[in-house]
């Protein structure tokens, strides 16, 4: 336990310290986030292809083999 005490000595410093740690790969929250959150709490399904709603115009080009734009 000592070696693994000691490996993560540097991420325990701090909470911030771990927080920072251990959110700094996620990626950036999804454009939909906010009404995929609505739906959940609300324990609906919406119409369609879900697709769209998880992914966003981006993929959804990509799997229609549609040219992507560039922002």
């Amino acid at each position: 336990m000592k070696d693994v005490s000691t490996a993560l000595s540097e991420w325990l410093a701090s909470e911030q310290t771990f927080v920072e740690r251990v959110t700094s790969r996620l990626p950036a929250t999804p454009p939909n986030f906010a009404r995929i959150v609505e739906l959940n709490e609300a324990g609906e399904l919406p119409d369609g292809d879900l697709t769209d709603l998880e992914a966003g115009e981006p993929l959804r080009r990509v799997l229609r083999g549609q040219p992507q734009t560039r922002v």
